[in-house]
């Protein structure tokens, strides 16, 4: 029974972190996109989701093109 008790702690406490990191790295995900952008505003394109009315619009691409280096 305690076996049991502390793998299902061990499932929760792994997904809290799995939604934790997840906030995260929307938050340096969108950090980067302003970045970039700033620096970069011809080279960068940024596509964001979301609902139309809605406050928040994440990014859900990010692409940055430099052209040929060669």
């Amino acid at each position: 029974m305690v076996e049991d008790f502390d793998q299902a702690l061990e499932v929760d406490v792994l997904a809290c972190s799995l939604q934790m990191d997840k906030s995260a790295s929307g938050d340096l995900l969108e950090y980067l996109a302003t970045k970039l952008s700033g620096a970069l505003p011809q080279e960068t394109e940024i596509t964001r989701g979301g609902w139309l009315l809605s406050n928040k619009k994440p990014v859900v691409s990010l692409s940055v093109t430099l052209g040929d280096i060669g």
